[in-house]
């Protein structure tokens, strides 16, 4: 996150926080929503805080220390650190993780993949739901076999608007792809070779 500037404060024991919890001393952070989610997990110094608390709307710090005593806080004062913030629902296990992907769906129809005799994929090869996603060859390149939650996906596709961390998942009918949405998902490369040359995978 780099650095940020970091205020403390302190409630009575009546309130609670954002999250609907009593707030803990040495725990509870309130903090900027545009910068972070609840649960998110935030280290400062040698103090690891969670973020169960939302700073005010007009609040000139990013974050906020929750002390017990309005004495502490006061003393704490104004600080600017560096900060380091792991996801709420940031995964344990990384060794095969590519990154967090923007997952959207598309189909072979007209209004998704413009008017064409042939449906087929990049790679030449008929798009399968289930199997097939378009993704960006500078982040995936064809071939690429990654697992989305626990489907296992073949990159055989591109796509004018997918760029950067955005993954297009085919489906048979428009109106699936358009129910599904948009959605973030950890992505994860499947089927990996160790230095021996070992077929590895993530999924447990």
């Amino acid at each position: 996150m780099g650095d940020l500037e970091i205020a403390a404060y302190s409630m009575t024991e009546k309130n609670l926080t954002f999250s609907g919890k009593k707030p803990r001393d040495g725990v509870t952070l309130a903090a900027d929503f545009s910068q972070f989610e609840l649960g998110d997990q935030v280290r400062i110094g040698d103090s690891v805080y969670v973020v169960e608390d939302k700073v005010g709307d007009n609040a000139a710090e990013d974050v906020c220390v929750y002390f017990e005593s309005s004495q502490d806080a006061l003393m704490f004062g104004r600080q600017v650190q560096p900060v380091y913030r792991k996801r709420a629902d940031a995964p344990e296990d990384t060794e095969f993780l590519i990154g967090r992907f923007e997952i959207t769906g598309y189909c072979s129809c007209d209004i998704c993949c413009g008017e064409k005799e042939e449906k087929l994929t990049r790679s030449g090869t008929v798009p399968r739901a289930g199997h097939t996603v378009a993704a960006d060859p500078d982040v995936l390149p064809l071939g690429s076999i990654i697992r989305i939650e626990d489907t296992i996906y073949l990159v055989e596709d591109t796509g004018r608007e997918v760029k950067g961390n955005v993954i297009d998942i085919y489906f048979d009918t428009h109106e699936e792809a358009v129910n599904f949405g948009r959605q973030k998902h950890y992505v994860y490369e499947e089927n990996k070779s160790d230095p021996k040359g070992n077929k590895k995978s993530n999924k447990k």
